[in-house]
């Protein structure tokens, strides 16, 4: 984006996925859309605060990444940012840092547990429709 190179290798992502691991990638909403193109399946935890802090680190002592982003377009304001979330599965609002990395931590818990991602056989269980 803008000259710049960001983004998570697809093999090594992959390689991780296919060993039963859980990964979470630190994305912008542009890339969040990108990943769930590729990866339907793919859980997205939308993080307010993440989206300014992220902007933040990216800027350079003179700014000109930000501006480049914003004078292109391909920065939204705030308001269209934080309205994104309607995108996302879950969303933390990080009014305490233990209680949002809580937040986190259940729902990885809930999606580990959830039937479709079990991949179990039960022949000996009844399954009533």
């Amino acid at each position: 984006m803008h000259g710049n190179l960001y983004g998570t290798r697809a093999r090594v992502l992959e390689d991780a996925l296919a060993s039963g691991r859980d990964v979470l990638l630190d994305i912008d909403t542009q890339g969040a859309a990108q990943l769930r193109a590729r990866y339907p399946d793919a859980v997205l935890v939308f993080h307010p605060g993440a989206v300014d802090q992220r902007s933040s680190r990216r800027g350079s002592a003179s700014g000109a990444p930000t501006r480049s982003r914003r004078s292109s377009g391909a920065w939204p304001g705030r308001a269209r940012r934080s309205a994104l979330w309607r995108r996302y599965d879950y969303l933390i609002v990080n009014r305490d840092v233990k209680e949002a990395l809580d937040q986190l931590e259940s729902i990885i818990h809930a999606e580990r547990c959830r039937v479709v991602r079990l991949g179990l056989t039960l022949p000996d269980l009844e399954v009533q429709s």
